[in-house]
């Protein structure tokens, strides 16, 4: 069993944002070695016919990840659902190649984490290549252009 990830939305003059609420974003039930699989890329194939020479781009967040579908929809996407379990997911054995996508937060956590992720991939010797937003920001506050702060 894995979980549901929920995002509720609201329609304001500038177009849907992420509602006001306290918590307008919620995970339910366990994640961990999970994935939201968001887009196929130009292979238009089930990921579990994913080709060596492939390259699966995994993200953090689903805003995030939804903006790299959006950029770039000739990728593969799929979005880990929390830093933490960027490390964990798991992939068919025919995955030879990531990008993982660095939202750049400022903290040691967030750093620390995304290193331990990184480490994991390569200990699986799978090929990784690294993404970082700008500083203080995620991807879908640089396609937005939005100030991340």
């Amino acid at each position: 069993m894995a979980a549901i990830h929920q995002t509720w939305l609201e329609q304001t003059t500038q177009g849907w944002v992420k509602a006001s609420l306290d918590r307008p974003k919620k995970m339910l039930g366990p994640m961990a070695g999970h994935m939201i699989p968001l887009w196929k890329g130009n292979s238009g194939k089930r990921l579990a016919e994913c080709r060596p020479e492939e390259e699966v781009i995994i993200g953090e967040g689903i805003e995030t990840c939804l903006s790299i579908v959006c950029s770039c929809p000739q990728w593969r996407v799929i979005c880990a659902g929390s830093l933490g379990n960027m490390a964990k997911i798991a992939l068919p054995d025919s995955v030879k190649r990531v990008l993982l996508l660095r939202d750049n937060d400022n903290n040691y956590a967030s750093i620390a984490a995304f290193k331990r992720a990184e480490k994991a991939w390569l200990e699986r010797g799978v090929r990784v290549r690294i993404a970082c937003a700008p500083q203080g920001k995620d991807f879908n506050d640089t396609l937005r252009g939005a100030d991340g702060a």
